[in-house]
Protein backbone atom coordinates (compact mmCIF):
# COMPACT_ATOMS: atom_id res chain seq x y z
CA UNK A 1 0.00 0.00 0.00
CA UNK A 2 1.47 3.37 -1.01
CA UNK A 3 1.10 6.15 1.52
CA UNK A 4 1.76 9.85 0.84
CA UNK A 5 4.56 11.31 2.92
CA UNK A 6 2.18 13.80 4.50
CA UNK A 7 0.10 10.89 5.82
CA UNK A 8 3.23 9.14 7.05
CA UNK A 9 4.15 12.25 8.99
CA UNK A 10 0.83 12.12 10.83
CA UNK A 11 2.01 8.87 12.41
CA UNK A 12 4.62 10.92 14.24
CA UNK A 13 2.48 13.82 15.44
CA UNK A 14 2.04 14.42 19.18
CA UNK A 15 -0.24 11.83 20.71
CA UNK A 16 -1.34 10.43 24.03
CA UNK A 17 1.03 7.51 23.53
CA UNK A 18 4.40 7.81 25.25
CA UNK A 19 5.91 4.37 24.94
CA UNK A 20 8.71 3.18 22.65
CA UNK A 21 8.58 4.04 18.96
CA UNK A 22 8.95 1.54 16.12
CA UNK A 23 12.69 1.92 15.58
CA UNK A 24 13.25 1.58 19.32
CA UNK A 25 11.13 -1.58 19.52
CA UNK A 26 13.07 -3.22 16.72
CA UNK A 27 16.40 -2.17 18.24
CA UNK A 28 15.46 -3.42 21.73
CA UNK A 29 14.30 -6.76 20.33
CA UNK A 30 17.53 -7.34 18.42
CA UNK A 31 19.57 -6.23 21.43
CA UNK A 32 17.64 -8.70 23.60
CA UNK A 33 18.65 -11.56 21.31
CA UNK A 34 22.29 -10.58 21.87
CA UNK A 35 21.69 -10.74 25.64
CA UNK A 36 20.44 -14.35 25.55
CA UNK A 37 22.41 -17.12 27.19
CA UNK A 38 23.37 -20.09 25.00
CA UNK A 39 20.39 -22.40 24.69
CA UNK A 40 17.30 -23.19 22.62
CA UNK A 41 15.92 -19.63 22.59
CA UNK A 42 19.16 -18.18 21.24
CA UNK A 43 19.44 -21.09 18.82
CA UNK A 44 16.07 -20.10 17.39
CA UNK A 45 16.05 -16.29 17.54
CA UNK A 46 19.70 -16.00 16.56
CA UNK A 47 19.02 -17.63 13.18
CA UNK A 48 19.11 -15.29 10.18
CA UNK A 49 15.85 -16.72 8.84
CA UNK A 50 14.04 -15.77 12.07
CA UNK A 51 14.92 -12.08 11.87
CA UNK A 52 11.95 -11.13 9.66
CA UNK A 53 9.22 -12.78 11.77
CA UNK A 54 10.86 -11.55 15.00
CA UNK A 55 11.11 -7.94 13.81
CA UNK A 56 7.60 -7.94 12.35
CA UNK A 57 6.24 -9.31 15.61
CA UNK A 58 8.00 -6.53 17.51
CA UNK A 59 6.32 -3.96 15.25
CA UNK A 60 2.87 -5.53 14.98
CA UNK A 61 1.06 -4.22 18.11
CA UNK A 62 1.30 -0.57 17.02
CA UNK A 63 -0.27 -1.22 13.61
CA UNK A 64 -3.73 -0.84 15.06
CA UNK A 65 -2.97 2.71 16.16
CA UNK A 66 -1.79 3.56 12.63
CA UNK A 67 -5.11 2.49 11.08
CA UNK A 68 -7.32 3.49 14.01
CA UNK A 69 -8.32 -0.05 15.00
CA UNK A 70 -8.38 -1.46 18.53
CA UNK A 71 -6.58 -4.65 17.49
CA UNK A 72 -3.35 -2.78 18.23
CA UNK A 73 -4.15 -2.24 21.88
CA UNK A 74 -5.22 -5.86 22.32
CA UNK A 75 -2.01 -7.13 20.69
CA UNK A 76 0.08 -5.56 23.46
CA UNK A 77 -1.32 -7.76 26.20
CA UNK A 78 -1.29 -11.35 27.41
CA UNK A 79 -4.87 -12.36 26.55
CA UNK A 80 -4.12 -12.08 22.82
CA UNK A 81 -0.49 -13.14 22.99
CA UNK A 82 -1.30 -16.23 25.04
CA UNK A 83 -4.15 -17.11 22.68
CA UNK A 84 -1.57 -17.05 19.88
CA UNK A 85 0.76 -19.21 21.98
CA UNK A 86 -2.02 -21.77 22.46
CA UNK A 87 -2.70 -21.70 18.71
CA UNK A 88 0.94 -22.60 18.08
CA UNK A 89 0.72 -25.49 20.55
CA UNK A 90 -2.45 -26.75 18.89
CA UNK A 91 -1.17 -26.66 15.32
CA UNK A 92 2.45 -27.80 15.70
CA UNK A 93 4.59 -30.28 17.61
CA UNK A 94 7.30 -29.30 20.11
CA UNK A 95 9.99 -28.08 20.19
CA UNK A 96 8.45 -25.64 17.63
CA UNK A 97 11.84 -24.64 16.23
CA UNK A 98 11.56 -25.84 12.65
CA UNK A 99 9.50 -25.01 9.58
CA UNK A 100 6.37 -22.89 9.85
CA UNK A 101 6.22 -23.30 13.63
CA UNK A 102 9.55 -21.53 14.09
CA UNK A 103 8.34 -18.42 12.30
CA UNK A 104 5.22 -18.23 14.44
CA UNK A 105 7.27 -18.59 17.63
CA UNK A 106 9.64 -15.81 16.53
CA UNK A 107 6.67 -13.55 15.72
CA UNK A 108 5.17 -14.32 19.14
CA UNK A 109 8.49 -13.49 20.80
CA UNK A 110 8.55 -10.18 18.94
CA UNK A 111 5.06 -9.31 20.19
CA UNK A 112 6.13 -10.27 23.71
CA UNK A 113 9.14 -7.99 23.40
CA UNK A 114 6.92 -5.09 22.36
CA UNK A 115 4.48 -5.44 25.25
CA UNK A 116 7.10 -6.02 27.93
CA UNK A 117 9.34 -3.21 26.67
CA UNK A 118 6.49 -0.71 26.71
CA UNK A 119 5.57 -1.60 30.28
CA UNK A 120 9.16 -1.32 31.51
CA UNK A 121 9.79 1.92 29.61
CA UNK A 122 6.55 3.58 30.69
CA UNK A 123 6.73 2.62 34.37
CA UNK A 124 10.40 3.58 34.78
CA UNK A 125 11.95 5.74 32.05
CA UNK A 126 8.82 7.68 31.10
CA UNK A 127 8.03 8.43 34.72
CA UNK A 128 11.48 9.98 35.13
CA UNK A 129 11.14 11.86 31.87
CA UNK A 130 7.91 13.42 33.16
CA UNK A 131 9.92 14.92 36.00
CA UNK A 132 13.08 16.00 34.18
CA UNK A 133 12.09 16.81 30.58
CA UNK A 134 10.37 20.13 29.75
CA UNK A 135 8.75 18.69 26.60
CA UNK A 136 5.82 17.32 28.58
CA UNK A 137 4.55 20.84 29.24
CA UNK A 138 4.78 22.01 25.62
CA UNK A 139 1.74 20.99 23.54
CA UNK A 140 3.51 21.92 20.32
CA UNK A 141 6.35 19.43 20.79
CA UNK A 142 6.13 15.81 19.69
CA UNK A 143 5.33 13.21 22.33
CA UNK A 144 8.05 11.21 24.06
CA UNK A 145 7.55 8.14 21.87
CA UNK A 146 8.25 10.09 18.67
CA UNK A 147 11.06 12.23 20.07
CA UNK A 148 12.87 9.36 21.77
CA UNK A 149 12.50 7.19 18.67
CA UNK A 150 14.20 9.79 16.47
CA UNK A 151 16.88 10.53 19.07
CA UNK A 152 17.68 6.84 19.51
CA UNK A 153 17.76 6.26 15.76
CA UNK A 154 20.32 9.05 15.49
CA UNK A 155 22.45 7.68 18.34
CA UNK A 156 22.52 4.07 17.10
CA UNK A 157 22.49 4.76 13.37
CA UNK A 158 19.02 3.31 12.77
CA UNK A 159 18.14 -0.35 12.28
CA UNK A 160 18.52 -2.56 9.22
CA UNK A 161 15.20 -3.14 7.45
CA UNK A 162 13.34 -6.44 7.48
CA UNK A 163 11.05 -8.03 4.92
CA UNK A 164 7.36 -8.06 5.75
CA UNK A 165 6.27 -11.28 7.51
CA UNK A 166 2.70 -11.32 8.75
CA UNK A 167 0.37 -14.33 9.32
CA UNK A 168 -2.60 -12.04 8.84
CA UNK A 169 -5.31 -14.66 8.33
CA UNK A 170 -4.16 -16.62 11.39
CA UNK A 171 -4.05 -13.53 13.59
CA UNK A 172 -7.46 -12.33 12.41
CA UNK A 173 -8.85 -15.76 13.29
CA UNK A 174 -7.39 -15.61 16.79
CA UNK A 175 -8.86 -12.15 17.36
CA UNK A 176 -12.24 -13.49 16.26
CA UNK A 177 -12.25 -16.87 18.00
CA UNK A 178 -10.45 -16.05 21.27
CA UNK A 179 -11.17 -12.36 21.84
CA UNK A 180 -14.50 -12.17 19.98
CA UNK A 181 -13.10 -9.19 18.10
CA UNK A 182 -13.60 -8.79 14.37
CA UNK A 183 -10.72 -7.41 12.32
CA UNK A 184 -9.93 -8.29 8.72
CA UNK A 185 -6.63 -9.68 7.53
CA UNK A 186 -6.45 -6.72 5.15
CA UNK A 187 -6.67 -4.26 8.05
CA UNK A 188 -3.80 -6.06 9.75
CA UNK A 189 -1.73 -5.85 6.59
CA UNK A 190 -2.54 -2.16 6.13
CA UNK A 191 -1.44 -1.45 9.69
CA UNK A 192 1.83 -3.29 9.18
CA UNK A 193 2.50 -1.39 5.95
CA UNK A 194 2.07 1.93 7.76
CA UNK A 195 4.56 0.87 10.41
CA UNK A 196 7.19 0.38 7.72
CA UNK A 197 6.42 3.89 6.51
CA UNK A 198 6.91 5.15 10.06
CA UNK A 199 10.32 3.46 10.21
CA UNK A 200 11.33 5.30 7.05
CA UNK A 201 10.13 8.63 8.36
CA UNK A 202 12.10 8.17 11.59
CA UNK A 203 15.22 7.37 9.57
CA UNK A 204 14.74 10.63 7.67
CA UNK A 205 14.08 12.71 10.79
CA UNK A 206 17.15 11.23 12.49
CA UNK A 207 19.24 12.94 9.80
CA UNK A 208 17.62 16.35 10.35
CA UNK A 209 19.76 18.62 12.51
CA UNK A 210 16.79 20.91 13.06
CA UNK A 211 14.50 18.12 14.29
CA UNK A 212 17.24 16.61 16.45
CA UNK A 213 17.84 20.00 18.07
CA UNK A 214 14.12 20.48 18.71
CA UNK A 215 13.62 17.05 20.24
CA UNK A 216 16.88 17.27 22.20
CA UNK A 217 15.84 20.61 23.71
CA UNK A 218 12.40 19.28 24.64
CA UNK A 219 13.71 16.01 26.08
CA UNK A 220 17.30 16.68 27.21
CA UNK A 221 17.22 14.15 30.05
CA UNK A 222 15.89 11.47 27.71
CA UNK A 223 18.50 12.29 25.08
CA UNK A 224 21.28 11.92 27.65
CA UNK A 225 20.08 8.63 29.13
CA UNK A 226 18.72 6.63 26.19
CA UNK A 227 21.88 4.51 26.00
CA UNK A 228 22.56 4.50 29.73
CA UNK A 229 22.22 0.83 30.66
CA UNK A 230 22.16 1.70 34.36
CA UNK A 231 19.12 3.98 33.96
CA UNK A 232 15.95 2.04 34.83
CA UNK A 233 13.72 1.66 31.81
CA UNK A 234 16.27 2.78 29.23
CA UNK A 235 16.28 0.80 25.96
CA UNK A 236 19.39 -1.13 27.02
CA UNK A 237 17.76 -1.96 30.35
CA UNK A 238 14.57 -2.93 28.52
CA UNK A 239 16.57 -5.31 26.32
CA UNK A 240 17.84 -7.20 29.37
CA UNK A 241 14.32 -7.61 30.72
CA UNK A 242 13.04 -8.70 27.31
CA UNK A 243 15.80 -11.32 27.04
CA UNK A 244 14.67 -12.81 30.34
CA UNK A 245 11.07 -12.67 29.12
CA UNK A 246 12.03 -14.57 25.95
CA UNK A 247 13.30 -17.39 28.15
CA UNK A 248 10.09 -17.49 30.16
CA UNK A 249 7.90 -17.39 27.04
CA UNK A 250 9.81 -20.41 25.74
CA UNK A 251 9.09 -22.26 28.99
CA UNK A 252 5.46 -21.25 28.84
CA UNK A 253 5.15 -22.44 25.25
CA UNK A 254 6.50 -25.83 26.33
CA UNK A 255 4.24 -25.91 29.41
CA UNK A 256 7.20 -25.86 31.76
CA UNK A 257 7.43 -23.97 35.09
CA UNK A 258 8.46 -20.33 35.02
CA UNK A 259 11.98 -19.25 36.00
CA UNK A 260 10.26 -17.50 38.90
CA UNK A 261 7.79 -14.67 39.43
CA UNK A 262 10.19 -11.76 38.83
CA UNK A 263 12.34 -10.99 35.78
CA UNK A 264 13.78 -7.73 37.07
CA UNK A 265 13.81 -5.71 40.26
CA UNK A 266 14.63 -2.01 40.51
CA UNK A 267 16.74 -0.79 42.30
CA UNK A 268 18.34 -4.27 42.34
CA UNK A 269 19.17 -6.77 45.04
CA UNK A 270 21.76 -5.64 47.62
CA UNK A 271 22.03 -2.15 46.18
CA UNK A 272 22.83 0.91 48.27
CA UNK A 273 22.00 4.63 48.52
CA UNK A 274 18.39 4.14 47.50
CA UNK A 275 16.45 7.42 47.37
CA UNK A 276 14.72 8.04 50.71
CA UNK A 277 12.22 10.81 49.89
CA UNK A 278 8.89 9.09 49.27
CA UNK A 279 7.57 11.75 46.88
CA UNK A 280 10.38 11.24 44.36
CA UNK A 281 10.15 8.88 41.40
CA UNK A 282 13.46 7.29 42.40
CA UNK A 283 12.06 6.17 45.76
CA UNK A 284 9.69 3.71 44.11
CA UNK A 285 10.43 0.03 43.69
CA UNK A 286 9.62 -1.69 40.40
CA UNK A 287 8.97 -5.37 39.79
CA UNK A 288 8.79 -6.80 36.27
CA UNK A 289 6.76 -10.00 36.57
CA UNK A 290 7.45 -12.85 34.17
CA UNK A 291 3.75 -13.34 33.63
CA UNK A 292 0.81 -10.97 33.72
CA UNK A 293 -0.48 -10.82 37.28
CA UNK A 294 -4.00 -10.67 38.58
CA UNK A 295 -4.22 -7.48 40.58
CA UNK A 296 -6.51 -8.97 43.22
CA UNK A 297 -3.60 -11.17 44.36
CA UNK A 298 -1.02 -8.37 44.71
CA UNK A 299 -1.58 -8.48 48.45
CA UNK A 300 1.20 -11.05 48.42
CA UNK A 301 3.68 -8.23 47.72
CA UNK A 302 4.96 -6.19 50.66
CA UNK A 303 8.09 -4.57 52.14
CA UNK A 304 9.61 -5.18 55.58
CA UNK A 305 12.24 -3.28 57.52
CA UNK A 306 15.21 -4.85 59.32
CA UNK A 307 13.03 -5.73 62.29
CA UNK A 308 10.47 -7.54 60.17
CA UNK A 309 7.86 -4.79 60.44
CA UNK A 310 5.76 -4.15 57.34
CA UNK A 311 6.54 -0.76 55.77
CA UNK A 312 3.47 1.23 54.62
CA UNK A 313 3.48 1.23 50.83
CA UNK A 314 1.01 1.07 47.98
CA UNK A 315 1.38 -1.78 45.49
CA UNK A 316 -0.17 -1.54 42.07
CA UNK A 317 0.13 -2.85 38.52
CA UNK A 318 1.17 0.08 36.34
CA UNK A 319 -1.28 -0.87 33.58
CA UNK A 320 -3.85 -2.75 35.60
CA UNK A 321 -5.00 -6.35 35.60
CA UNK A 322 -2.88 -8.96 33.77
CA UNK A 323 0.03 -6.56 33.15
CA UNK A 324 3.63 -7.26 34.17
CA UNK A 325 4.98 -4.04 35.65
CA UNK A 326 4.23 -3.47 39.34
CA UNK A 327 5.28 -0.40 41.32
CA UNK A 328 5.72 -0.25 45.09
CA UNK A 329 5.40 3.34 46.31
CA UNK A 330 6.35 4.14 49.92
CA UNK A 331 3.78 6.08 51.91
CA UNK A 332 6.51 7.66 54.04
CA UNK A 333 10.20 8.33 53.53
CA UNK A 334 12.46 5.29 53.66
CA UNK A 335 14.46 5.38 56.91
CA UNK A 336 18.11 6.45 56.54
CA UNK A 337 20.99 3.97 56.80
CA UNK A 338 18.58 1.05 56.79
CA UNK A 339 17.91 -2.18 54.90
CA UNK A 340 14.53 -3.13 53.48
CA UNK A 341 13.32 -6.34 51.86
CA UNK A 342 10.52 -6.63 49.32
CA UNK A 343 8.69 -9.97 49.32
CA UNK A 344 6.44 -11.79 46.91
CA UNK A 345 4.72 -14.39 49.05
CA UNK A 346 2.66 -17.42 48.09
CA UNK A 347 -0.73 -16.74 46.58
CA UNK A 348 0.15 -14.55 43.62
CA UNK A 349 -1.85 -15.62 40.54
CA UNK A 350 -0.87 -15.06 36.92
CA UNK A 351 -2.96 -14.58 33.80
CA UNK A 352 -3.23 -18.32 33.19
CA UNK A 353 -4.53 -18.92 36.72
CA UNK A 354 -1.31 -20.49 38.02
CA UNK A 355 -0.67 -19.70 41.69
CA UNK A 356 2.85 -18.95 42.95
CA UNK A 357 3.39 -21.08 46.06
CA UNK A 358 6.96 -20.12 46.92
CA UNK A 359 8.67 -17.00 48.20
CA UNK A 360 10.71 -14.39 46.33
CA UNK A 361 12.60 -11.57 48.01
CA UNK A 362 15.22 -8.90 47.39
CA UNK A 363 16.94 -6.46 49.74
CA UNK A 364 18.03 -2.86 49.19
CA UNK A 365 19.69 -0.27 51.41
CA UNK A 366 19.36 3.47 51.91
CA UNK A 367 22.83 3.81 53.44
CA UNK A 368 26.28 3.67 51.88
CA UNK A 369 27.84 0.39 50.85
CA UNK A 370 30.23 -1.04 53.47
CA UNK A 371 33.86 -0.63 52.49
CA UNK A 372 34.37 -4.39 52.62
CA UNK A 373 31.11 -5.41 50.91
CA UNK A 374 32.98 -6.90 47.97
CA UNK A 375 34.96 -9.21 50.30
CA UNK A 376 31.93 -10.99 51.73
CA UNK A 377 31.05 -14.02 49.59
CA UNK A 378 27.98 -14.86 51.63
CA UNK A 379 25.84 -11.84 50.83
CA UNK A 380 24.16 -10.62 47.68
CA UNK A 381 23.49 -11.89 44.19
CA UNK A 382 24.71 -8.83 42.31
CA UNK A 383 22.80 -5.67 41.52
CA UNK A 384 20.54 -7.06 38.80
CA UNK A 385 18.30 -10.08 38.41
CA UNK A 386 17.57 -9.68 34.73
CA UNK A 387 18.90 -11.33 31.61
CA UNK A 388 18.52 -14.83 30.22
CA UNK A 389 19.78 -17.68 32.39
CA UNK A 390 21.05 -15.20 34.98
CA UNK A 391 17.44 -14.74 36.05
CA UNK A 392 17.22 -18.36 37.16
CA UNK A 393 20.39 -18.07 39.24
CA UNK A 394 19.25 -14.80 40.78
CA UNK A 395 15.94 -16.33 41.80
CA UNK A 396 17.66 -19.30 43.41
CA UNK A 397 20.03 -16.98 45.24
CA UNK A 398 17.29 -14.64 46.42
CA UNK A 399 15.05 -17.34 47.87
CA UNK A 400 15.88 -17.47 51.52
CA UNK A 401 16.99 -13.84 51.69
CA UNK A 402 14.83 -13.46 54.78
CA UNK A 403 16.95 -16.04 56.57
CA UNK A 404 20.13 -14.20 55.56
CA UNK A 405 18.82 -10.72 56.31
CA UNK A 406 20.77 -9.99 59.49
CA UNK A 407 24.03 -11.34 58.09
CA UNK A 408 23.74 -9.38 54.85
CA UNK A 409 22.39 -6.03 56.07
Amino acid sequence: MKVPLVLAATLLLPSVAAANGQTTHVWITLQAVEQLEPGPVLDLLGRSDMRDPLVNGAMFPDGGYAVGDDYGEAAHWEPFQQAYLRWIRTHFEPPYDEGEAAGHVAFLMGMGSHGMADEVFDSLFMERSRVYDPGWSDPDVASLDTASDVLLAHQVGGVAPAESWLPAETLAGIFRDDLQYEVSAQTLMDGQDLLYVALGVVDALALSDERLATFGAAYPWTNEHLLNEAMPGSPLHEAKVVAAYFEDLWLRLHEEPSVGPILNFVPGHQTYRHEQVASTVEARLALAFARGVRVETLGSVHVEDEDGAVVPASVGAFYGDRSHSVLVTPEQDWAPDAAFTVYVEAGLMDHDGAVFDGEWSATFHTGDSPADAGDDPGCGCGSSISGGGAASWALVCLVGARRRREACS
